[in-house]
């Protein structure tokens, strides 16, 4: 398994529960993702530098590259770049 891990800091607070929205409806649109999993951040201490978290599950990188190419997934990104701030990804393989 490959987990793919996206965190965003957003320009805009306010606009997290809408981008929530929009990536979980990936989920029933891309078959390759195994789980998906969108959290908005509750700690609003000033050590939190992130709003919004994605973690996606795949059984394989082709599968983790086809979902990054899907034209679904390529409208939700370029929307979501207008909103953020800052990204981080991290992709890795899970151990059994």
């Amino acid at each position: 398994m490959i987990k793919h891990i996206v965190v965003w800091r957003l320009k805009q607070t306010a606009q997290a529960t809408e981008m929530k929205q929009k990536l979980e409806g990936l989920k029933n649109l891309i078959h390759e993702i195994q789980n998906l999993e969108v959290g908005i951040n509750i700690n609003h201490s000033s050590e939190s530098k992130s709003d919004i978290v994605l973690i996606t599950r795949f059984n394989s990188l082709n599968e983790l590259n086809q979902y990054i190419h899907h034209p679904e997934h390529q409208k939700v990104a370029q929307w979501i770049k207008t909103l953020a701030e800052e990204r981080r990804v991290i992709d890795f393989q899970e151990e059994a």
